[in-house]
């Protein structure tokens, strides 16, 4: 009985691992591709926190300096710089808010004159929106479904066998006790005459 459930047992194990063979390869193609889609989502992560920063110091300070580019110094001894394809001004410079930077240097009896414009503040370039998609996850495959070992054929065969081993063993028994009741009524089968 023992021998017919391990065989049974042997080919159940077997075809179990035939059904999961296919689920244990795309199980190791899914860890790749989860490997790889960590990566990418570590990469995404990076990118989308640098256009934050980004983002958020555009907010902070929507102004940056530049170096000034002096034309021509006008006729009244002016400089004239050169925004936006305009000449202008130091007077119209402070008034667009482009707030010079001017330099200065000595001018006859100890005075002060405006020599060159060194920077000038203007707007920054707004950054381009963040259009990038994130990666996506694999989709984790499923395992099949393997039945259970089924052990109620043999349960029924090892409680058939039980029975019969117990009317066999009650039946000895039996007749056991029938011959030894025997010999004390019938004095001729103890051997004494």
């Amino acid at each position: 009985m023992t021998s017919e459930q391990d065989k049974a047992f042997a080919a159940y194990q077997t075809k179990a691992k035939q059904d999961m063979a296919p689920y244990e390869a795309s199980i190791a193609q899914y860890n790749t591709a989860f490997s790889q889609y960590q990566q990418q989502a570590a990469a995404y992560s990076q990118r989308l926190n640098d256009y934050q920063k980004m983002l958020s110091d555009f907010e902070a300070n929507p102004y940056e300096r530049v170096a000034a580019q002096v034309v021509t110094i006008g006729r009244g001894g002016g400089l004239v710089a050169r925004v936006y394809d305009q000449n202008l001004s130091v007077a119209e410079l402070e008034e667009g808010g482009f707030e010079p930077e001017l330099v200065y240097g000595q001018q006859g009896k100890g005075g002060r004159a405006v020599v060159g414009i060194k920077s000038i503040k203007v707007p920054k370039a707004a950054p381009a929106s963040f259009n990038e998609k994130a990666p996506t996850a694999p989709t984790a495959p499923t395992a099949p479904k393997i039945a259970e070992f089924d052990t109620s054929e043999f349960e029924a065969k090892r409680g058939q066998l039980e029975t019969e081993f117990k009317r066999e063993v009650g039946e000895r028994k039996g007749a056991r006790l029938a011959a030894v009741s025997r010999k004390t009524t019938r004095p001729l089968m103890q051997g004494k005459s």
